[in-house]
């Protein structure tokens, strides 16, 4: 069986952060796939180990921009 799409996005993020080198730029560059993902299926609960290893600020910031990108219909 095929791991999940989302899977290799975790490792890597994981990897980043046990190692101290988790930054912005990588969340940045991370997330858009990750909600792109989610959306696709439907399953918003994919993004819930981003919660864990993201600072609030980071997460609170990119919510916001995915919100409005979905009222704007993008």
């Amino acid at each position: 069986m095929a791991p999940h799409p989302i899977s290799e996005l975790y490792d890597e993020m994981y990897i980043l952060y046990r190692e101290g080198r988790y930054t912005r730029e990588d969340f940045e560059r991370l997330w858009p796939q990750m909600v792109e993902i989610a959306r696709k299926n439907n399953d918003w609960d994919l993004l819930s180990t981003v919660r864990l290893l993201t600072p609030q600020e980071w997460l609170r910031d990119a919510w916001q921009k995915v919100l409005a990108e979905s009222r704007a219909g993008t």
